[in-house]
């Protein structure tokens, strides 16, 4: 165990301590004590040897912090509620430092550490801000809890449908493939015809610099509001720079490398 991690060890414990103590004091939530108990005693049975291993014993803290914290929630927040929040989160941050530094003898288990161990922290942070957002208070406007997006999520899905082909499938997928597509046989051609490289190479340099906030309002008077403006938007500026790279690319093998892949009986494509 690092330095850092035993720290964090301490902290956890010390923290676990306050949330039994004021759930005690405090006349909080008998659940909260319930839930300190548990995680102290779960960081004993990690100072006993041989037992279980250690990120195992601090991923079951973290889990049944979790757990014991949604049952405080529904019952009311006081001091024991945030000193069991903070418990919870050091042991699963050290949940997450002892799987950075695992080691293995296996290759699957490895990759099932590396797997699990970013999913974890990803499903910590939602839960820690589920409960901040809740126990603070935060208005909805500021801040809406994860429950909260879940449930406008759920009831949007008609709406949410209707603006993804709206915008990607008609947009920008249509805009992407043409962009690319004609920029990818262009550049072919003018590779093919050098005038056409010296005549509009320059041209398209410029206009791959071009913001696309310059691009948007004209395309936007010339197409109208609907999708095809987007798409417009998306070809212009997908285009030149598929031309530009494209060109770049067929020009950068060498006389050497294209008379080797003649004597393989190549062709130019």
């Amino acid at each position: 165990m690092t330095g850092f991690q035993t720290l964090l060890s301490r902290l956890g414990v010390g923290a676990a301590l306050l949330a039994l103590v004021s759930g005690f004091l405090g006349g909080g939530s008998d659940m909260a004590v319930i839930g300190g108990s548990l995680l102290l005693v779960l960081a004993g049975v990690r100072h006993v040897s041989g037992i279980l291993p250690h990120i195992v014993i601090d991923l079951a803290a973290g889990l049944v912090g979790m757990a014991v914290l949604l049952v405080v929630l529904a019952s009311g927040m006081g001091a024991d509620f945030w000193w069991l929040l903070v418990a919870s989160w050091l042991f699963c941050w050290l949940a997450v430092e002892r799987g950075m530094m695992a080691s293995t003898n296996t290759a699957m288990f490895s990759n099932v550490i590396l797997l699990a161990v970013p999913v974890f922290f990803g499903i910590w942070i939602i839960f820690v801000w589920q409960m901040l957002a809740v126990g603070l208070d935060i208005p909805m406007v500021l801040l809406p809890s994860p429950a909260q997006i879940a449930v406008r999520f759920m009831a949007s899905t008609s709406v949410l449908w209707a603006d993804f082909q709206q915008t990607f499938l008609k947009a920008a997928l249509i805009g992407y493939i043409l962009g690319c597509g004609s920029a990818f046989f262009l550049a072919i051609i003018i590779d093919r015809v050098p005038f056409l490289q010296r005549g509009l190479l320059p041209v398209g340099n410029f206009v791959s610099a071009l913001p696309v906030i310059g691009i948007a309002p004209i395309m936007v008077m010339w197409f109208g509001f609907d999708w095809q403006s987007k798409a417009a938007v998306v070809v212009v500026m997908t285009f030149f720079p598929m031309l530009v790279n494209t060109v770049a690319g067929l020009q950068a093998s060498q006389a050497m490398e294209r008379d080797l892949l003649r004597t393989y009986a190549s062709s130019y494509f």
